[in-house]
């Protein structure tokens, strides 16, 4: 099985030990190849315009959509964002690539943005029947770098935990 984990800072792993950050623990520990396609910065719609490149040739058999947080920052409506999310599920379906949507984590500055945005996201999943995994569910304030955006290595560290315990069931 083949995994890419498609994303911006939150999957490449910004501002830590990359060989830490929970895309490459998954790679390697899992009985999957993993590919990072996280971008520090990216949005959404940077995502969509490179899934055929960092997505559909790398030939996977799944690949994980985690963004948002950053079309967010950038004043992009909700459902602009979820638009794109919608565009490349429908890419991996179209290529026979399973897809799972990560629900990126929290934020501690203009949290309530990010709170809306993620809570639309997993009401997008749930009406749409999509599977999806929470990466936010057991960060608190102190998982977080100093910008109270972006996981340090124990957000790492618990991201990759809840990835690892739920990608189980969906594969």
């Amino acid at each position: 099985m083949k995994l890419v984990c498609l994303g911006d800072s939150l999957t490449e792993g910004y501002d830590i030990d990359l060989s830490k950050a929970w895309c490459n623990r998954l790679a390697g520990s899992a009985e999957i190849s993993v590919v990072n396609a996280g971008i520090s910065g990216d949005t959404t719609g940077g995502m969509l315009a490179r899934f055929m490149h960092d997505v559909v040739a790398q030939k996977p058999s799944h690949v994980f959509i985690m963004g948002g947080t950053n079309d967010v920052y950038l004043g992009v409506r909700n459902k602009d964002i979820l638009a794109n999310i919608y565009a490349m599920v429908h890419q991996a379906k179209f290529h026979n690539i399973a897809f799972i949507v990560g629900i990126p984590t929290r934020a501690y500055v203009d949290q309530s943005q990010i709170d809306v945005y993620r809570e639309e996201l997993i009401h997008f999943c749930k009406d749409h029947d999509y599977r999806y995994i929470d990466m936010g569910t057991t960060l608190e304030h102190s998982d977080f770098l100093a910008d109270g955006v972006h996981p340090n290595l124990s957000g790492h560290d618990k991201m990759y935990e809840t990835i690892r315990v739920k990608l189980v069931a969906f594969l």
